[in-house]
């Protein structure tokens, strides 16, 4: 179910969503989510929205301009966006300006081992995974070990024989 459902009711929803007018639609749904929400100086946040919407020259980007917060300030998704009918082209555009929360990352190397503690907040963006694709490219004879707790993860990349002497910087 969509995130919007948090701000509107069903039958809001459903009309938000059958409207054409994509700009109206984004004045809407910026009123709605950032009705309370004020700036630093006290002041309406939707009027830094409109702000930077009347800044710019096209409809399409006065939208982005609109929403471009959204996305970074609030559980509203990129998937929300393209439900509720926003086009493929408003939604990339959303993303490309959305700022990405900062990795809270710690990485210690020793002889034979690396560790990578991280925030848990952080979990989604950096998966385990990727980990397993780090160890192949330093040294085949590895393993991984990983540690959940509600504040931190870190994981263990154990190499066998040590990371390779043509590989001393660590790329992550």
């Amino acid at each position: 179910m969509s995130n919007f459902i948090n701000y509107f009711t069903y039958d809001e929803y459903r009309k938000l969503k059958a409207m054409d007018d994509m700009y109206e639609k984004a004045k809407i749904i910026v009123d709605r989510v950032f009705k309370d929400v004020k700036d630093k100086g006290g002041y309406p946040y939707t009027n830094h929205l409109y702000s930077v919407s009347e800044a710019v020259d096209t409809i399409e980007k006065k939208i982005v301009g609109l929403l471009h917060d959204i996305v970074e300030d609030t559980d509203i998704t990129l998937d929300d966006l393209l439900d509720i009918r926003f086009s493929d082209e408003i939604v990339e555009a959303v993303d490309l300006v959305t700022k990405r929360k900062r990795l809270d990352i710690l990485v210690e190397t020793n002889v034979g081992r690396i560790n990578i503690k991280m925030n848990a907040a952080n979990k989604d963006y950096l998966h385990p995974r990727n980990f397993y694709y780090l160890s192949n490219i330093y040294n085949k004879n590895t393993s991984i070990s990983e540690d959940y707790n509600e504040d931190t993860i870190t994981i263990q990349i154990n190499f066998t024989y040590g990371i390779k002497d043509d590989n001393k910087i660590l790329r992550i």
